[in-house]
């Protein structure tokens, strides 16, 4: 290896000095905190086996967790609530960091001052991919060790993290090809994201019961396919090995062929003269650039809502057989439905706080891309550009992309004669909104306050959902499960409004968010 490429795979490693063990912490922490569920949840034969009655043939859950293989057993129930979600997660992770260190580089100049010297063309694209590689083994493995820590046998635990970091690195090589046929970050995460997303898509549908074709032309079926812990075949991992070889070559092919600063299907080009009236102030330009993540994130949450309530038309027989489902049911007073939606509105909630800590974290990289300094060469006051701006924008957007969530929900259940509860769904997805605002004003606080460490606020909402996980199931003392906002708000529609509860998140808001606004008037723009 030259010392030109050692020199920038240091480049490369440190820029994710704290993004990648994060990215790292997502994927492995969340597949072993629901391992861990599974554990201690259904440690019995007839917990298992009551949940393995429910769900055996219901074309629901298996197209969001996939085929019900042998529930009676605590690592095929473990594989059945995991591979697909873990898999999932380590293909966006991939994806996203893929974009991060090529097409987004790229576009904010800093690839060309590399090509400038001794770098081939294609040493940052292969740099990249083989960090993210790198990355995603050592989270295949810490999840493996994890599970093996468990109890549950070493060659399903192997293949377990082995499918999914190869899931994880086969979409990295995906965004990467993305970032060759388009001229945008934006446009590349959205190619790769919406390949991330066909691929789920085809996997749900023969999981429902579609062609058994289709689990061959997406590689979250090969994942499946693995079936750690029941048939234990490493087959599939080879298509996915051999996949990924296929579109890394591809990718790096490419990354010859075009000129620097273009996408191979579209270029950028230059704007109007004159900005329009609504980009005239911080406000109307923070909202146009932000306007896609939220139709994106909306739409997304629309479907996820939709999905909640056609599983909660048949909670009933989902919480009636011991484990979890049975504590829920009685904090519920006996409604099955309201157990399920209680318990599923905090999810919910969880991936859209995804949308808050994005539009509140592109703080940061307006600031390292340095569009914030050429914002605050106008008559513009950092305050108002820093902080007002992007918060309120967050703040409604937060709302929006729950209201999009609730309202999936609440057409589903009115289709299924049940608009009762459909109201208590939206309603209950609504009231989370206050733990969301709490998430974004801690992430705008590491971003005025320790701004190399704002990636820190992903690990802080996955911190959150694995608090939500495991709660339930080892009854944690009160101190620690309020740690998380969520744990704050009662459980609507099981519980009542919190109003305390509520009025007290908002006011820690407004204290973080002073505190934020004091950090980033005080210190220099990077």
């Amino acid at each position: 290896m030259s010392s030109t490429v050692r020199a920038l795979v240091r480049v490369t490693v440190g820029r994710d000095r704290v993004l990648g063990p994060v990215a790292l912490y997502v994927v492995a922490g969340y597949t072993l905190a629901q391992a861990a569920a599974i554990h201690w949840g259904y440690a019995s034969p007839e917990d298992r086996h009551g949940l393995a009655r429910t769900a055996q043939g219901n074309a629901t859950y298996a197209a969001l967790l996939g085929p019900a293989r042998a529930l009676d057993d605590l690592g095929g129930l473990t594989a059945w609530r995991t591979v697909v979600v873990g898999a999932t997660f380590a293909g966006l992770t991939g994806l996203l960091l893929a974009v991060r260190h090529t097409r987004a580089e790229e576009e904010l100049g800093r690839g060309e001052l590399l090509l400038a010297g001794a770098v081939g063309r294609r040493a940052p694209a292969g740099v990249a991919l083989g960090w993210i590689a790198a990355l995603q083994v050592a989270g295949g493995a810490v999840l493996a060790i994890g599970l093996m820590a468990l109890g549950l046998p070493v060659v399903g635990a192997v293949l377990q993290g082995a499918a999914v970091a190869a899931v994880g690195v086969l979409f990295a090589a995906v965004a990467v090809l993305a970032s060759q046929l388009v001229a945008t970050a934006r446009a590349a995460r959205a190619v790769a994201g919406v390949a991330l997303g066909t691929a789920f898509l085809l996997r749900a549908v023969t999981d429902a019961g579609g062609p058994d074709a289709f689990r061959w032309v997406t590689p979250l079926g090969w994942a499946e396919e693995v079936a750690p812990f029941t048939a234990n075949d490493p087959a599939p991992l080879l298509l996915l090995v051999a996949a990924t070889m296929v579109v890394v070559a591809v990718a790096l092919r490419l990354q010859g062929a075009r000129d620097h600063g273009t996408g191979l299907l579209t270029r950028t080009t230059p704007g109007p003269d004159r900005a329009s009236a609504r980009l005239r102030g911080v406000y109307g330009l923070t909202i146009r650039r932000q306007r896609s993540a939220v139709a994106g994130w909306g739409a997304g949450l629309f479907a996820v809502g939709a999905a909640v309530g056609a599983v909660a038309t048949s909670a009933d027989d989902l919480l009636g057989d011991g484990g979890t489902g049975a504590k829920l049911l009685d904090r519920a007073g006996g409604d099955p439905v309201d157990a399920f939606l209680s318990s599923t509105s905090t999810v919910v909630a969880m991936l859209a706080c995804g949308f808050t800590l994005q539009a509140l974290l592109r703080l940061r990289r307006d600031e390292v891309s340095g569009l914030l300094e050429a914002t605050l060469a106008t008559a513009t006051r950092r305050r108002q550009t820093l902080l007002g701006a992007h918060v309120v924008v967050a703040g409604i957007g937060s709302v929006v992309v729950l209201l999009c969530a609730g309202v999936g929900l609440l057409v589903v259940l009115t289709l299924s004669g049940d608009p009762g509860h459909g109201v208590d769904g939206l309603l209950a997805t609504l009231s989370r909104t206050p733990a969301l605002w709490v998430l974004g004003a801690v992430s705008a606080l590491l971003v005025g306050a320790a701004p190399r460490a704002s990636a820190l606020g992903w690990a802080a909402l996955a911190s959150c959902l694995a608090l939500w996980i495991i709660d339930p199931l080892l009854g944690l003392p009160t101190a620690v499960s309020d740690v998380s906002p969520f744990g704050l708000l009662p459980d609507l529609p099981a519980a009542p409004f919190g109003a305390v509860a509520t009025a007290a998140l908002i006011a820690a808001t407004a204290v973080v968010l002073a505190l934020a606004d004091a950090a980033l008037r005080r210190r220099d723009l990077t």
